[in-house]
């Protein structure tokens, strides 16, 4: 009868353990940096959300980053160089580790060249007596100097 008392022991104990899984993570936007250029240098991402645990996985389309738990609520992930050699966007997710568990929603960071910024200008004509200056959204209008 001993042996049948292990089995069931046994069966119980491996039911609890399937039952066991990690939560659910979920990453908040935005990533640390929010973006990248092509062609630039590693380095480290920073993902922020919840439900994460100690060895879940940064993945970078799919691909597993070298990942470092900080909290429950950010990882740091190394991004190589190669991955951010040409423009494009990248999918990033977090898998919890074994025993499962779904991997997160998708965040996209995207590798461009930024997009410059435009600042209000004045600019004098040579004579002195008239400039353009920007209007704010309201664009270019003339105004006489003084």
């Amino acid at each position: 009868m001993k042996p049948l008392h292990f089995v069931f022991t046994c069966i119980v104990f491996a039911a609890g353990l399937a039952l066991a899984q990690n939560p659910v993570p979920l990453i908040n936007q935005s990533l640390i940096p929010a973006s990248a250029a092509p062609g630039g240098s590693g380095f480290t991402l920073t993902v922020n959300g919840t439900g994460f645990v100690s060895g879940a996985t940064v993945n970078w389309n799919g691909s597993a980053l070298a990942t470092i738990f900080i909290s429950s609520s950010q990882l740091t992930a190394t991004v190589p160089a190669s991955n951010i050699a040409k423009a494009g966007t990248a999918a990033i997710t977090v898998n919890p580790p074994p025993p499962g568990g779904s991997a997160s929603n998708v965040v996209f960071f995207p590798i461009a060249i930024p997009e410059l910024d435009m600042y209000p200008v004045s600019h004098s004509v040579s004579d002195g007596q008239f400039g353009v200056s920007s209007g704010g959204n309201s664009g270019f209008q003339w105004r006489q100097q003084t």
